[in-house]
């Protein structure tokens, strides 16, 4: 199945294991549960498919070179914004794959390789890489790594939250640097974010209502499941 043109097609629950899919088109197709076990997928294209509960243990995800080996243009395997949440990737091969703004809580990668994959601004719930290859891999930066005064207006804001302001302090986080952090399911409702720079930030189920965000900058964020000002989940 070289190079073949799946797109749009249903491929629920089918049985791909061992296939030769390299290069295939597979852009908006409906791979819920679909065992690629072993599949080679180099240079896939996924564009817009669904891979919720799918099986790509073992498989081979790396960039492929449509066209040959000595020429034609090289593929990388684009998961963005994916779905694939349960999914099993053990032992998968995703070195160089873009996973930004994927969905993988409670997928299993256990001796999977993540080498120089972007998870900048992937949803990685309950994602255990404690055996995974993660050499180079590009994570968001982890609120721990902010600087000590951050940390503790966050700190203070999450008790000001929880103790409707009876405790804590409103955090001021106004005209920060706070580009490709990972803020994943944090409350911050009422923080100042006025003219921060968010861009590429995690911002997965985060919690964002107030008015405190003109002229903050949002290019890249992942808002998925996120509650914005108006106070409505965003889910796109």
């Amino acid at each position: 199945m070289a190079g073949v043109n799946s797109s749009h097609s249903s491929l629920k629950e089918a049985d791909l294991n061992f296939a030769d899919m390299f290069c295939a088109n597979l852009e908006w197709s409906d791979s819920y549960q679909t065992n690629f076990f072993r599949a080679d997928l180099r240079g896939a294209q996924l564009r817009g498919a669904t891979l919720r509960g799918a099986n790509s243990a073992e498989a081979y995800l790396r960039p492929g070179r449509l066209g040959g080996s000595n020429g034609g243009k090289q593929r990388p395997v684009d998961l963005s914004d994916k779905d694939m949440s349960g999914a099993n990737m053990e032992g998968a091969v995703l070195e160089d794959a873009n996973l930004a703004g994927a969905v993988l809580p409670d997928a299993n990668v256990r001796n999977s390789k993540f080498s120089r994959a972007n998870l900048k601004s992937t949803d990685t719930r309950n994602v255990d890489f404690a055996s995974a290859d993660i050499r180079n891999t590009e994570f968001a930066n982890p609120v721990s790594a902010l600087d000590t005064d951050i940390r503790r207006a966050l700190a203070m804001h999450e008790a000001w939250v929880e103790n409707y302001g009876r405790n804590g302090e409103q955090a001021d986080l106004s005209g920060l640097d706070l580009s490709d952090v990972d803020f994943n399911g944090m409350s911050l409702s009422a923080a100042d974010f006025t003219g921060a720079d968010l861009t590429g930030a995690n911002l997965v189920r985060a919690t964002l209502t107030g008015e405190l965000v003109d002229g903050a900058k949002f290019s890249g964020a992942i808002l998925r499941d996120a509650t914005l000002p108006n106070g409505r989940p965003h889910k796109s």
